[in-house]
């Protein structure tokens, strides 16, 4: 038997009702020398399998008066499964190292931040979209926790998103 034998529409057709790609997402803004706790839920819909993660944070910090991004990731997260508050990683993990795209180097992203003094844009970003390969299955109804460590001496924030696969109860 072939492979296109052995996968009918009859066979497909209730595993496809019962799964599709999703997207979970965790953002938030960390205040300088600050750790902040994030969390997300997995709804209700059914258990979600994460098959990778991307992401992008911003590299702000104070010089005098004014606030620039000199490309030095100061921001470090721990991440938890919430069910039972499982560790993810032994400890925490400098952002650059686990993000892709990564850093944010767009004015649009510095703009926030325009009060606190004037804000030096960096050059365009050159970055390869490479993710993080990150399975895991999150339980339905349980939480996705990152806490997230500043080290800037300004405000910085970050987006993360989990790429995998819905699966109905």
């Amino acid at each position: 038997m072939n492979i296109q034998e052995a996968l009918t529409r009859e066979k497909l057709s209730p595993i496809k009702r019962k799964q599709y790609a999703d997207k979970v997402i965790l953002s938030g803004i960390v205040v300088a020398g600050q750790q902040t706790r994030f969390t997300t839920s997995i709804t209700t819909i059914g258990d979600f399998y994460s098959l990778f993660i991307t992401g992008r944070f911003s590299t702000l910090s104070l010089a005098g008066n004014d606030i620039i991004d000199d490309g030095v990731c100061a921001l470090r997260a721990m991440l938890y499964d919430g069910t039972g508050s499982r560790k993810m990683f032994n400890d925490f993990i400098p952002m650059d190292l686990l993000f892709s795209p990564g850093r944010v180097k767009d004015a649009t992203a510095l703009n926030c931040f325009a009060a606190f003094g004037t804000v030096l844009k960096a050059d365009a970003a050159n970055n390869l979209f490479y993710p993080y390969e990150f399975q895991h299955l999150f339980d339905v109804n349980s939480t996705i926790i990152i806490d997230v460590k500043n080290d800037a001496t300004t405000t910085n924030k970050f987006d993360m998103v989990f790429h995998g696969i819905r699966l109905v109860a």
